[in-house]
């Protein structure tokens, strides 16, 4: 069971994310996932997807661009 700010993923499988930022504040306009190097801009009042490979089991720490707003992808076996 994952607590809140947590994404579940199944290991092996690719995955998409998609960011909904409804709001104009400069912390949440990007978002970092340093276990797949990615950092994507997320425009305000739009959709952004971010495609993930298949990845491995584990816990993968986003956060915004400032590292204030956090939260974690599961990725579990099946």
């Amino acid at each position: 069971m994952c607590p809140r700010g947590y994404v579940r993923l199944r290991a092996g499988r690719p995955a998409r994310l998609v960011f909904d930022r409804r709001e104009d504040s400069s912390c949440s306009e990007e978002v970092v996932i340093p276990g797949f190097g990615i950092r994507r801009f997320l425009p305000s009042h739009q959709r952004t997807s971010v495609e993930l490979p298949a990845p491995r089991a584990g816990t993968y720490e986003f956060t915004c661009g400032m590292g204030m707003l956090r939260g974690s992808l599961v990725v579990e076996e099946d």
